[in-house]
């Protein structure tokens, strides 16, 4: 986790799945001394994969973040992809919403935030179905291509280096529990509705249609 100490605004940073804390580090450059800046790991990434019961809701996976007894005072929330779901959850149903002051969200994973039968939302699904699939009959490798094709969006896939892809091989199982966090959040438009803080939503122009 990157921490930097100090008695100014709180800035906490959740990364993505199969990343980790360190995705920030420049954004922790950018802020500099005078906020407090928190990334945690998020469980089963970077320093936080003991896996003893990964988390299968977002209110677990907001209790399972590292050193957030030591985030006092007012926040700012900053979440990509499924760390910005867990930054919503955090903004609109935990301990640490009537302190949060402004929320950041970077393309965020909210699948039950469309109907049912919205396309994209059934093609999210799909893909957790058959990535946990992959996943049970032990194609890590396969996994990972079908998660890093749906990320490319409309862009080709890159090559993954061979040392890369070992490390995601290491963290891709937790993913399944990502997908089953992410549906298990109800209520996801009325929570939305109720926000009362200045909220930036970053998508790009070629990113999956979820988010």
């Amino acid at each position: 986790m990157i921490a930097y100490p100090g008695n100014k605004p709180r800035v906490i940073a959740l990364h993505c799945s199969l990343g980790s804390g360190r995705q920030w580090s420049k954004l922790a450059q950018d802020l500099g001394p005078a906020y407090h800046f928190m990334a945690p790991d998020i469980s089963g990434y970077g320093d936080n994969r003991g896996r003893h019961e990964w988390p299968v809701t977002l209110a677990e996976e907001i209790s399972a973040l590292r050193g957030l007894e030591q985030a006092t005072g007012p926040i700012h929330l900053v979440g990509h992809s499924y760390g910005g779901a867990i930054a919503f959850r955090m903004a609109t149903a935990s301990a640490f919403a009537s302190r949060v002051r402004s929320l950041t969200l970077i393309e965020p994973i909210l699948p039950t935030l469309l109907d049912e039968d919205d396309e994209e939302r059934a093609q999210f699904a799909r893909l957790s179905r058959d990535v946990s699939a992959d996943l049970w009959n032990r194609q890590p490798s396969r996994a990972i291509d079908r998660f890093m094709t749906y990320w490319s969006g409309a862009l080709p896939t890159e090559e993954v280096p061979a040392e890369a892809r070992l490390r995601l091989i290491e963290r891709i199982e937790k993913v399944a529990f990502d997908f089953t966090a992410s549906f298990d959040e109800l209520g996801v438009a009325s929570a939305a509705a109720a926000i009362r803080i200045p909220t930036l939503l970053v998508s790009a122009g070629l990113s999956p249609g979820l988010t």
